[in-house]
């Protein structure tokens, strides 16, 4: 394929979520303990406060222990199963982990390979001979470690020790900051790579986003991302640019977020609110022209003048930075 050509983030661009610890829209992040580390492709980052110095090395490693776990089993996790069995019934199957032939045909699975577009009749054919037992599980993995993760943590810290952990597209924030604030998330901004558009502020919570600004290859002028939708084994056309998952469950988060995305705009809201209060999540999307729609509960707190003071008890608040966006409150009816 002529002019085919993967878009690859430089280390700062590949946090997905920029995760700035004090963060406001005109804010410099606090110093915190930091480790980082490579795993599950992509960089991760622990900040923690209050808690011992090697804190926050140990938990980081739990990436690296995850990404070795995940390709001992090939995928076959009952935790991972069992989350992304759930996500793909109520989601109507945008969720699927049997897709692991049709990733590798596009170059986007674990086995790499180059970048390339399939035909519609080899993409037929590989979604009708699929093996079940051929798993990716990359649109759970880091949810999957981030929530093991978390544990570490508090398994390792004292009471009042609070932690940021990064997995690439999925953040937990964990406890409050000492003066009794919560830990503030940011989210980039998809039409411009490192940038951020705004921002939750979260306790004891994960933020998970799934793009198609995040992984892509642009061949013949046509930009081809990596998030597949199970019914064509295509790039999802969905209309949207973003989805952000805000919940107390990473493995949750990751999966619905990637799922939510395939379906777009309409059905997302149509699963939040059938499927929001039960499975307690909250949602943020910016669809391909420019609107940021979030979800009831979350927007309770939502400001754009930076940090909300709104609070809501759901712990979390949703903050603006870049009001070129217009944003759109999603009822719960």
């Amino acid at each position: 394929m002529k002019n085919a050509r993967l878009k690859k983030a430089s280390p700062a661009a590949a946090l997905v979520i920029l995760a700035l610890l004090s963060f406001s829209c005109a804010q410099a992040p606090e110093s915190w303990s930091t480790a980082e580390t490579f795993a599950l492709d992509t960089i991760i980052t622990v900040r923690t406060l209050g808690a011992a110095r090697e804190t926050a090395a140990e938990v980081a490693g739990i990436a690296a222990d995850t990404e070795l776990f995940v390709l001992q089993t090939g995928g076959d996790i009952p935790e991972i199963l069992d989350t992304a069995s759930l996500v793909s019934d109520i989601t109507n199957g945008a969720l699927d982990l049997t897709l692991t032939p049709v990733l590798n045909a596009w170059g986007f699975g674990i086995s790499g390979g180059e970048h390339r577009v399939p035909s519609d009749g080899e993409l037929a054919e590989l979604l009708a001979s699929r093996d079940p037992s051929a798993l990716d599980v990359g649109s759970a993995a880091k949810g999957y470690a981030l929530g093991l993760a978390g544990e570490k943590f508090l398994a390792l810290s004292e009471s009042g020790a609070c932690g940021v952990l990064n997995f690439g597209g999925s953040i937990l924030a964990i406890g409050k900051k000492p003066d009794g604030s919560r830990l503030r998330l940011g989210i980039e901004n998809p039409r411009r790579t490192g940038d951020t558009l705004g921002g939750v502020a979260a306790e004891n919570l994960s933020v998970t986003a799934s793009g198609s600004y995040q992984r892509y290859f642009e061949a013949d002028g046509v930009r081809y991302h990596h998030i597949l939708d199970p019914k064509t084994g295509k790039p999802a056309d969905s209309g949207l640019s973003s989805v952000v998952v805000v919940c107390a469950d990473p493995l949750l988060g990751d999966c619905l977020s990637t799922a939510l995305f395939v379906l777009g705009k309409d059905e997302a809201v149509r699963s939040w609110r059938e499927y929001g209060a039960e499975l307690a999540f909250e949602l943020l999307f910016v669809d391909a022209q420019g609107s940021v729609f979030v979800t009831e509960r979350l927007a309770s707190g939502w400001s754009t003048q930076g940090f909300g003071s709104g609070a809501n008890s759901g712990g979390y608040a949703a903050y603006l930075c870049d009001n070129s966006f217009s944003v759109i409150k999603v009822n719960e009816q």
